[in-house]
């Protein structure tokens, strides 16, 4: 019953939401009589000068007509008096120069005096425009080929770590192990600034407040790198230093012994722009769960199980660099990062009781379980960026180095236990040691050329060698003796070692109204597994090619269709090749599978942003066919154990609607909602015994933001996510409330953030699976409710010219040209 409760105020939220809107269409007539001004600079992107003369002109979106035109002056500013408030397209157009489209600039009696970011206007470029669906700098903005969330604007996420803010992303989802998913698909590539990062293995390490943007790009072109079948998960760290010396200290504390601080300082004189940043935190987790399994073949039985336990971790992690304008057109930047350590301990009790076909216990077992680890991570990486001439042709390069290694050691003691709670044997001690090792070198070069205003070329080569290493060691004690000894039978040494090499080219064009883009990439993948405890040895070589197809259309009123194809692969990691057993405890047993296949995936998806007074919607349709699935299968290897392993099934269909809307209700208050509905076939008839799937299940989520200026701002965030299937069973729909307020003092230099996440603790995960001779349930309760405190402060000379955007791999795309395991 408690499932239909948050859907049914969903609902009448955005009834009401509709509702009022409507009606303040008739109250926009009041609103407009509030006086307003606009002002800004123009410069030229490549000089850095002022641009004198620019022509300026202002559109009212409710009727398509040029308001008013003005020009710059020698300093390059620009001002509009005496604007009555609404909704409006900024045009900013100079001779030789390419134009600036914004829209919408919204102003309105609580923005009466809106300022604009420095505009920088290119050589000769084609069209700069992106839709901004709440304003100025709302919380979520359509790009040409991206949907950027601002997690800057998030209230609730403040305290918090990048895995709990991607929990408020629309479209993506996490589950309780930490997999990020994108609509529902955990096949997806995690960057960090567009480049891969040691941050990626442990979100949870990265502090939601040093996160500017999360760009979800869900049918990449062939300038991405084609892995991730959903699409990409970029985020975006917080910009460095403007002018002068500036920076921010950030302190937090939350419930349950959860605490974190941080301090960034910044530094920019002449060319040179030095950054830094410090981060340490203390967290404590604590869970509980239970499952039952029946063994449904002879002799049938119950094996019921509980665990709980907790741990603590604290994290230090330090990071800087540097950037050098060569000139004005030629830039060096380099930026490394250290993770000297980061320690966590913890313990837990599980206890399984097997149950008969009478309903009495005919045994048990008790295991107690003490871990701790160590880990510890480097990057470095090195950019060039320069123009070729001043036809905007230019030449970009990276070269980056990261490690991340880990260690992980277990004190086991398992005890058996026969009907009447007497020990069989003496308790089983083991010790269990575990060494994690990643490296990872990457070289990129690319190349843009344009040719007229909005055609353009693009072509670049990239080499990527990842090492993985799994060393596993486990000792037992032997009672007669009392001395351990190493347990062949479980220890193992695994290397996998992937190079890709990528060519990639991108065709651009324009034609009024009408924009696309054709690209291709083509990957060669050369794997080799090695596992040396038996000597075995697993290659394969293979060349893929991947197609994209990028189009948009401008329709009048700030419409826009756009319409994408991409071809998507996803490439086995280590863990689900690894061919070594991996008894976790005494009933369930997990193993690779070296045989796997690479998935791939054909992506189709077609979009429309309707914009219209205070209200925008964008519905989304997508439909997705992969080829050899790549799916979790388990199966009952007798009465008592069951093995989960990976197989590759035939095929599967994922297709759905996503519907986002923003909306600006009154002034201050602005309600975002997220809808998608979705359907999963799943085909399996390469495996025995097994029965194909299909379900239709959908997700959705509503963020509202109440903001009273010089008094207090809220923010409540609902997600809601239903039931969902997977090859052999399903996942239980959940739900959470989050709600946070902000205040700031000190002209804004100080805030204090209060959030609360999960406050009526609901989040908490089932499960359930259907295999061949067995059924298992499978239920969890982690620490979702959390409470957080937190003080940020910036000192400094906090300047107002935009700070030079940061040189990013592959996510660095050209805005003027529009364009779980494997379960979709």
């Amino acid at each position: 019953m408690k499932y239909f409760i948050c859907p049914a105020l969903l609902f009448l939220l955005i009834s009401f939401n509709l509702i009022f809107s409507q009606e303040n269409t008739a109250d926009s007539t009041l609103i407009q009589n509030t006086v307003c001004n606009i002002s800004g600079y123009v410069y030229d992107d490549l000089t850095r000068l002022p641009l004198n003369q620019t022509s300026i002109k202002i559109i009212n979106l409710s009727d398509t007509a040029i308001f008013k035109g003005t020009e710059t002056d020698s300093t390059g500013h620009f001002v509009y008096n005496d604007i009555s408030s609404g909704s409006y397209k900024l045009e900013v157009y100079q001779t030789g120069f390419g134009k600036y489209i914004k829209s919408p600039v919204t102003i309105d009696s609580m923005n009466a005096n809106l300022s604009l970011d420095t505009i920088f206007l290119k050589t000769d470029s084609p069209v700069t425009e992106q839709i901004d669906v709440e304003g100025e700098k709302g919380l979520l903005q359509f790009g040409p080929d991206k949907k950027i969330f601002n997690a800057e604007k998030s209230i609730v996420s403040k305290g918090e770590n990048a895995l709990d803010l991607l929990k408020k992303v629309p479209l993506v989802s996490v589950d309780v192990n930490d997999n990020v998913k994108l609509r529902g698909s955990a096949n997806i590539k995690i960057l960090i600034d567009g480049k891969e990062s040691v941050f990626y293995r442990n979100l949870k390490q990265l502090p939601a407040d040093m996160i500017k943007t999360v760009e979800l790009i869900t049918n990449p072109s062939a300038k991405y790198e084609s892995e991730g079948v959903s699409g990409i998960i970029n985020i975006v760290l917080k910009d460095n230093a403007g002018f002068g010396i500036n920076g921010n200290i950030y302190l937090s504390a939350g419930s349950k012994d959860k605490y974190s601080g941080s301090l960034n300082i910044n530094l920019k004189k002449g060319p040179l722009t030095f950054f830094t940043n410090y981060y340490s935190g203390f967290y404590r987790y604590t869970y509980n769960a239970s499952s039952s399994r029946a063994n449904l073949i002879a002799p049938i039985s119950t094996l019921n199980s509980t665990s709980a336990g907790g741990n603590k971790s604290k994290y230090h992690y330090l990071s800087g660099g540097f950037e050098y304008e060569i000139n004005k057109i030629h830039t060096l930047t380099f930026d490394g990062s250290f993770s000297p350590y980061s320690k966590y301990t913890g313990s837990d009790k599980n206890e399984w009781n097997s149950i008969n076909s009478s309903n009495y216990k005919t045994s048990s077992s008790l295991r107690n379980n003490n871990y701790s680890g160590e880990g510890k991570s480097y990057a470095l990486s090195l950019d060039y960026t320069g123009k070729l001439d001043t036809n905007e042709r230019e030449l970009s390069g990276n070269i980056s180095y990261t490690e991340w290694s880990n260690d992980f050691n277990t004190n086991q003691v398992n005890t058996n236990y026969d009907s009447l709670n007497t020990p069989v044997y003496f308790p089983m001690l083991q010790n269990d040691a575990r060494n994690n090792k990643s490296i990872n070198y990457s070289a990129r070069l690319d190349y843009s050329h344009p040719f007229s205003k909005g055609t353009s070329i693009e072509t670049g080569i990239k080499g990527i060698l990842r090492i993985n290493e799994n060393e596993f060691v486990s000792d037992t004690l032997n009672n007669s003796i009392n001395l351990f000894q190493t347990n062949a039978s479980v220890s193992n040494n695994f290397k996998y070692t992937e190079q890709i090499y990528s060519l990639y080219g991108l065709f651009a064009s324009k034609i009024k109204n009408f924009s696309y883009k054709l690209g291709f990439r083509l990957e060669q993948t050369v794997t080799k597994g090695e596992l040396f405890t038996t000597g075995d040895v697993y290659k394969k070589n293979y060349l893929s090619l991947f197609p994209t197809v990028n189009i948009s259309y401008m329709l009048p009123g700030m419409q826009q269709i756009q319409a994408s194809y991409s071809r998507r692969i996803s490439r086995p990691n280590i863990w689900r090749i690894n061919p070594f057993k991996n008894q976790w405890d005494p009933y369930n047993i997990f193993k690779g599978n070296p045989d796997l296949k690479p998935e791939y995936t054909d992506s189709y998806e077609l979009s429309y942003i309707l914009y219209w007074n205070k209200i925008s919607v964008t519905p989304s349709a997508f439909y997705r066919y992969t080829h050899d699935l790549t799916s979790r299968y388990t199966y009952l290897s007798d009465s008592n154990i069951t093995v989960s392993t990976y197989r590759n099934l035939s095929s599967s269909k994922s297709y759905g609607l996503d519907i986002m809307t923003n909306s600006q209700i009154f002034p201050w208050w602005s309600l975002n909602g997220t809808f998608s509905f979705y359907q999963l076939e799943l085909e399996g008839d390469n495996i025995d015994n097994y029965v194909s799937e299909k379900d239709f299940s959908w997700r959705a989520n509503l963020t509202a933001y109440f903001n009273f200026p010089k008094i207090i701002n809220i923010q409540l965030f609902y997600n809601y996510s239903g039931k969902r299937i997977n090859a052999q069973g399903e996942t239980k729909a959940s739900q959470s409330l989050d709600v946070g307020i902000n205040k700031g003092f000190l002209d804004d230099k100080l805030w204090v953030n209060l959030n609360v996440s999960d406050v009526f603790k609901l989040n908490n995960y089932d499960s359930y699976i259907n295999g061949t001779g067995f059924t298992q349930s499978y239920t969890s309760d982690y620490d979702s409710r959390v409470a957080y405190l937190t003080v940020s402060y910036m000192f400094g000379k906090q300047d107002q010219q935009p700070k030079k955007k940061k040189r990013t791999e592959n996510i660095n795309q050209d805005q003027n040209n529009q364009g779980d395991d494997g379960l979709k």
